[in-house]
């Protein structure tokens, strides 16, 4: 436990050294309250020693809800079983361990109990299920003598099958190990008392409550900040949401935001009463919630401007380091070794930290910035990571004429590239608009930097873009598989697009296929656009341009070039009539 304590200590510090390295829409794990049943009593758990919670379920919608969520973004972090409750009292915990490894295979599903209700053949149901690894809490000196027994003979009968890992929570919380304690005061409702750190870990972890509420973390025992329920929005649309990423990654800078981040991160007690009051769950301990989100909401749009003007300012300075670095490393006399060593490792700590930046920037942009201000990023400081092969003076215009005075609801994109143009619609679409975005992964038009297009770097990137309560489905897949087809239709679910925007594959028999699957899920009076249908180079192709000529597409048409005479480039748009 010491050494265990030293490490969280030095992790502690590099956060601090580090902060750009940190980010908020990581997630370690999801712990799920599927009950809120319980043995014990145990004077570090207030819900069940200071208060009375009721005995609650939570409902297979909801459990399912999630792991859907989860499944879409090939979640492969921890999955927790067990909040503030004992989930041994579940005889449902095995259905939904099936499904969970069903939906959730790279997942790593973990039972935390405190193993009063564990027998033999129950750990045997619940490995066959699906469990990974069993932590059990240890509340006395010793391993009671019944569960030592049950411990032992699995251990001896099923060495393969046993995974059960003991966490010590008499010696964080009894005091045994003196000041180095782990464990906290739950915001100031538990006795418990440590040495504190200066960041907080525990906001990387989701939790959800019986009732399917997101908490801000797995300390909030009384719900008092919830950012949404999962039974009315999708588990990473709240996640995701700027406001909560915002607020997750100033804590975990350790700007302590909230009443309960304060309390928790304090080396008291027992500093808070237990709340009164019904609720549903458990009434809150805390009230901040609402004034605190509003004020870091009004800075976040006041300081759009300043965070994009020192990015920029950054981003050029950082530059010109990477320019100078091996110059300087040459000029130094018996420093060449150093310097081939030393120069990858910053350049790549200069990539992240870009990156980091870019990232931060996209999610107060989606918050505050309209389609101006994404211009400026995506054609300007932040294309090496994001950018769009537009002229300003013709996507503007275009998307201005598109809305006609109202902002689309239902937009859709056929080819992303580098999601500069995706982010540029983001913010000319409605506040709740439905953005669907198809592309072919590892497709030519990959950037200037591909490896940081594709994938794990992308795709954060891209979620980003979308506003608090804006929908963006990402397909990946050819347009012209049926396949594609017919995700992007289930995507829609129904609906019918206010705005189309061709841009995939510019070979002539490509640009005429992708519109005759696609326009026809763009309403009347709904618009299908069409990019580069100025004659170009023939290795970007040339078929849109001829296409745009050639085709007797019907509805009023509209070209928005920057120069009649320009190479590529140019958008041809076409309202459908009805």
């Amino acid at each position: 436990m010491k050494f265990n304590h030293l490490c969280l200590r030095a992790r502690d510090r590099f956060r601090g050294l580090f902060p750009f390295l940190l980010d908020p829409l990581r997630i370690r794990a999801v712990a799920l309250e599927t009950s809120t049943e319980c043995t014990r009593r145990c004077p570090y758990c207030p819900p069940h020693s200071r208060m009375s919670i009721p005995p609650l379920r939570m409902d297979p919608a909801v459990f399912r809800r999630v792991t859907m969520s989860l499944s879409r973004r090939d979640f492969a972090g921890d999955l927790f079983f067990g909040l503030y409750g004992e989930p041994l009292c579940d005889d449902r915990l095995e259905g939904w361990l099936t499904e969970a490894r069903a939906a959730l295979p790279r997942a790593k599903r973990l039972i935390f109990t405190n193993g009063d209700l564990l027998t033999a053949e129950r750990f045997l149901s619940l490995r066959r299920a699906g469990m990974d690894v069993m932590s059990l809490s240890l509340h006395s000196a010793e391993v009671p003598a019944g569960l030592r027994r049950t411990l032992e003979g699995l251990r001896r009968d099923y060495p393969e099958l046993y995974c059960v890992h003991i966490v010590d929570y008499y010696s964080q919380y009894g005091g045994a190990c003196g000041d180095i304690g782990l464990l906290n005061n739950k915001g100031g409702l538990a006795d418990v008392s440590r040495a504190p750190f200066a960041h907080c870990c525990d906001i990387e972890y989701a939790a959800i409550d019986c009732l399917g509420n997101v908490l801000l973390c797995n300390n909030d025992c009384t719900g008092s900040y919830t950012f949404g329920n999962v039974g009315e929005r999708d588990f990473y649309e709240i996640w995701e949401d700027p406001s909560f990423a915002s607020a997750r990654e100033a804590v975990m800078k350790g700007e302590l935001v909230f009443e309960i981040c304060r309390r928790c991160m304090s080396p008291l007690g027992a500093s808070v009463k237990p709340p009164r009051g019904g609720a549903a769950r458990l009434p809150p301990a805390f009230g901040d919630q609402a004034a605190v989100m509003e004020k870091r909401r009004g800075a976040a749009g006041a300081g759009f401007r300043r965070r994009a003007a020192f990015f920029s300012t950054l981003m050029k300075l950082a530059g010109c380091a990477m320019v100078l670095a091996p110059g300087v490393a040459a000029f130094c006399a018996g420093c060449a070794a150093a310097a081939a060593l030393l120069f990858p490792l910053f350049a790549a700590a200069w990539l992240r930290f870009n990156y980091s930046r870019c990232l931060h920037l996209l999610r107060a942009l989606s918050c505050s910035g309209g389609v101006e201000d994404a211009a400026d990023f995506v054609l300007g400081d932040g294309s090496l990571f994001v950018g769009a092969m537009q002229h300003r003076s013709e996507i503007i215009p275009f998307l201005e004429w598109a809305a006609a005075g109202r902002p689309p609801g239902a937009v859709a994109e056929i080819g992303r590239a580098r999601g500069g143009t995706l982010a540029l619609l983001c913010r000319a679409a409605a506040p709740d608009a439905l953005i669907i975005s198809l592309d072919l992964p590892g497709g030519a038009f990959s950037g200037a930097v591909p490896a940081l297009n594709r994938g794990a770097w992308l795709k954060p990137l891209l979620w980003a873009m979308r506003g608090p309560r804006q929908r963006l489905e990402l397909i990946d897949g050819d347009s012209g598989d049926p396949a594609s087809a017919e995700l992007f239709s289930a995507a829609l679910d129904g609906r019918k697009l206010d705005l189309l925007f061709i841009d995939g594959d510019h070979s002539y028999e490509a640009v005429k296929r992708d519109y005759d699957t696609y326009a026809r899920f763009v309403k009347p009076g709904g618009v299908v656009a069409f990019h580069d249908i100025r004659p170009g180079l023939e290795k970007f192709g040339v078929g849109v341009a001829e296409f745009w000529k050639k085709e007797p597409l019907p509805g009023e048409r509209r070209e928005f070039v920057a120069d009649p005479s320009q190479v590529s480039y140019g958008i041809g748009a076409l309202r459908v009539p009805g």
